[in-house]
């Protein structure tokens, strides 16, 4: 359980993440105070992205994009492309299901993880089944998802940079939904070229 939110202002976008993990069963959570990596945040290039499912998922992608070559993903096709290019990898390396539990309704293998992207050339999700969306302001995922959702319509049109709206929207994620707790962390870069990105991080004290 998680809440990834990201935004896209004037020419900054960010990316921000909560801290929490939880077990299989939720029987337990792992909050900031008892992990070394807290931040679900992985940079890929000129790419965050923001990972929500299952920790061993997690630790899967932590794992390929770590030794995976950085490619640019620009559009929702090169994302498209770049997931099916390791598909056989997480199979075949990572044993990585992919029936989704014999699900009878699946018209493709699964790769068991949402993501969010955030990098120079916009914002972009990541579905279980390789489907790539493009978003024009923001989006959330994660089991806080609606209330973060709610939270970037009304702050969108306050005087609130990218930055500021991520984690703000976040941070109210936090207070209604239990899978997901702070600290917020937040990375932000310039939209523009690759070559004049402007990369900050941060996070908020509970």
């Amino acid at each position: 359980m998680t809440i990834i939110t990201a935004v896209q202002k004037d020419n900054e976008i960010a990316i921000a993440c909560d801290s929490q993990s939880v077990s299989g069963n939720w029987n337990l959570m792992y909050t900031a105070e008892y992990q070394a990596n807290r931040s679900k945040l992985l940079t890929y290039g000129d790419s965050i992205l923001g990972l929500s499912g299952k920790v061993a998922v997690h630790q899967i992608f932590e794992d390929l994009l770590s030794q995976s070559e950085p490619v640019p993903l620009a559009s929702r096709q090169e994302i498209f492309r770049w997931l099916l290019s390791h598909q056989k990898q997480l199979k075949d390396h990572y044993y990585l299901k992919t029936d989704a539990g014999n699900d009878k309704n699946q018209v493709t293998e699964a790769v068991w993880i949402s993501a969010l992207i955030a990098n120079p050339y916009g914002i972009f999700g990541i579905s279980a089944y390789r489907q790539v969306m493009e978003y024009s302001k923001f989006w959330a995922i994660g089991s806080g998802e609606n209330f973060a959702l709610g939270a970037m319509e009304i702050l969108y049109e306050q005087p609130l940079s990218a930055t500021e709206i991520a984690e703000k929207a976040a941070l109210t994620a936090t207070k209604f939904n239990p899978g997901c707790a702070p600290p917020i962390y937040v990375e932000t870069i310039s939209k523009a070229k690759p070559t004049k990105k402007r990369r900050t991080t941060r996070k908020t004290k509970k």
